[in-house]
């Protein structure tokens, strides 16, 4: 099966750079015609139905309105835009653009569903958000996995050398769909969550009673209390990281209402993980989102896990810090050396992170073997579990 999703990616990666980059740009020129001449409806008015919003604004479309399955706001407006019922939007709008503005970790991006739903009402127009994203790249990218796909064509080496790294035919499966989601905006062949936990795949590993935890992008302690529900007090320490000011308070109220014997071993601090001590800018929005911007609002500090980590054997590092994960690796180099911790590492903050965190897991150590593993729909919430030889379950 692995030379079977090695020629499937190789055959993904064969395409011509000129040919990708002009199938980008010219993907979205019929429907641009098409919705100067009849309008554009937007198809769920969460946050990133605004964020495109304000794109289109940026370029000089106005949209007829938002359509939502959500009946609490039908007939309301958000951002000067009404928001309209599925049934109505087909029906007073026969001829408009339908664009699926969904994409989230629970829901997906439910193009196909959305477009079955309508045409029920109405035999409307039904497309995705990826060819106007690729038509105005200054304009809506990069946003986490989504980038040009010729800046993925031009990394295919590393991208060939990562597809090696992963172990089993599930991550290597995975790998190559996600590349076909980068490329081709194909999201046919993205796994569905597993039934594991994120970071707790009991499948691949299971926490002892040593475990000596550091949680980089520790939010609100939604990862400790899921911790917390396997090992109750039978662990050694956990190092809460967040910089935050407003995740960190909640971070902190809640270890400081837990049992004495659980808190005593649980070190919270407001700080980021990075490559060494340092201040930076920061977005602050009390959200899982909130992340290292140069345009953010306040300053934080830094800390490295080698550097600051250092009265217990690490044993497990968790990455989830909205791209600055390349720089924790950098600062736990010697960690990871040294103690050869699990490592599991969100790498679907940057289009390229999927492929260059395990590679650079890889230059340190090793020591480790690569599993891919999705804990949300459509892209969202991708985790690369580097295993140290010693404490696999599943070879």
């Amino acid at each position: 099966m692995g030379d079977i999703f090695e020629k499937e990616l190789d055959e993904l990666l064969k395409e011509d750079i000129i040919s990708v980059r002009n199938r980008a740009s010219t993907a979205f020129d019929a429907l641009g015609q098409k919705i100067k001449a009849h309008g554009i409806i937007l198809f769920g008015c969460g946050l990133f139905g605004k964020r495109i919003l304000t794109g289109l604004r940026n370029i000089g479309i106005e949209p007829l309105g938002f359509s939502d399955n959500n009946k609490n706001v039908w007939n309301t407006e958000t951002e000067g835009v009404k928001i309209y019922s599925p049934e109505e939007a087909a029906n007073k709008f026969p001829d408009a653009v339908f664009m699926v503005t969904i994409w989230s970790d629970a829901i997906g991006h439910p193009a196909k569903e959305i477009a079955k739903q309508l045409r029920q009402t109405n035999n409307v127009e039904v497309v995705s958000f990826f060819s106007l994203f690729w038509k105005y790249p200054e304009v809506f990218m990069p946003y986490f996995s989504i980038d040009a796909p010729d800046k993925t064509l031009l990394q295919a080496d590393a991208i060939k050398q990562c597809f090696k790294l992963f172990h089993d035919e599930e991550s290597k499966s995975e790998f190559v769909a996600q590349i076909r989601w980068r490329l081709q905006a194909d999201y046919r062949g993205l796994a569905d969550p597993g039934k594991y936990t994120q970071y707790f795949y009991d499948e691949l590993f299971k926490l002892n009673e040593k475990e000596v935890f550091v949680d980089c992008g520790a939010f609100d302690g939604d990862t400790i209390r899921n911790f917390l529900s396997k090992q109750q007090d039978r662990f050694t320490h956990y190092f809460a990281l967040e910089p935050d000011p407003i995740n960190f308070e909640k971070l902190r109220e809640y270890v400081a209402n837990l049992p004495a014997m659980i808190h005593d071993k649980i070190t919270v601090r407001q700080y980021a993980v990075s490559d060494t001590h340092k201040q930076i800018t920061f977005s602050s929005n009390g959200s899982l989102q909130s992340a290292i911007s140069e345009n953010g609002n306040i300053l934080v500090n830094c800390i490295s896990i080698d550097e600051d980590i250092t009265t217990e054997n690490v044993t497990y590092i968790k990455m989830d810090a909205e791209g600055a994960e390349p720089d924790i690796i950098k600062g736990a180099e010697n960690t990871i050396k040294n103690n050869k911790p699990i490592i599991a590492i969100s790498v679907y903050h940057l289009f390229d992170h999927l492929w260059k965190l395990p590679l650079q897991v890889k230059a340190i150590s090793d020591n480790y073997l690569f599993y891919l593993r999705p804990h949300g729909k459509a892209s969202w919430d991708l985790v690369c579990y580097a295993i140290p030889t010693g404490r696999i379950l599943k070879s």
